[in-house]
């Protein structure tokens, strides 16, 4: 008679361990679904206004999403004004269409979306070839090679008498 009453004693315990398992699963599903719904709907907004300054867009952003605009004022002119219509459109979409033209790309950093200026060169870099010659019309192997008003530099190689170079 004892055993009995144990193993019902054990078997309601696993009962009662398995229904909060089941519970809790449950419950984090439930939670991770609202997450999930809540962080979809912030990249997602409307906006639409004849002759809004970015200002009033970027304003408009974060009252919608919670993104702060982050940028630089002599980049960019806040008060230049554009049309905009945009219904339930992502925030990236929104920004490529409203900075065309600017120079200026955007990238998100936790809750900042960060204006830069765009890269100048392309990805792979850019290649440039002379000769590099020193005083006595001599070519110079091995020359450093700056691109001005970048931080783009590379050594020379002597290719043929000519120097070539890859920036990037």
């Amino acid at each position: 008679m004892n055993k009995k009453r144990k193993r019902k004693l054990v078997r309601d315990k696993l009962t009662k361990i398995s229904r909060m398992m089941k519970l809790c699963v449950f419950f984090v599903f439930v939670l991770i679904t609202n997450v999930t719904a809540s962080t979809m709907a912030q990249r997602t907004m409307s906006i639409s206004g004849k002759q809004m300054s970015f200002r009033e867009i970027f304003l408009e952003i974060q009252k919608q999403t919670g993104y702060t605009v982050v940028y630089n004022n002599q980049r960019l002119d806040a008060d230049r004004k554009i049309n905009v219509d945009f219904r339930k459109v992502e925030v990236g979409q929104i920004l490529e269409k409203v900075l065309q033209g600017t120079g200026l790309r955007y990238e998100f950093e936790d809750d900042f979306i960060i204006l830069s200026l765009q890269d100048i060169l392309p990805q792979q870099g850019i290649r440039i070839s002379g000769i590099v010659r020193d005083t006595k019309k001599n070519p110079l192997p091995g020359v450093t090679i700056r691109l001005a008003g970048t931080t783009l530099l590379n050594s020379a190689e002597m290719c043929q008498s000519a120097v070539q170079v890859l920036l990037s």
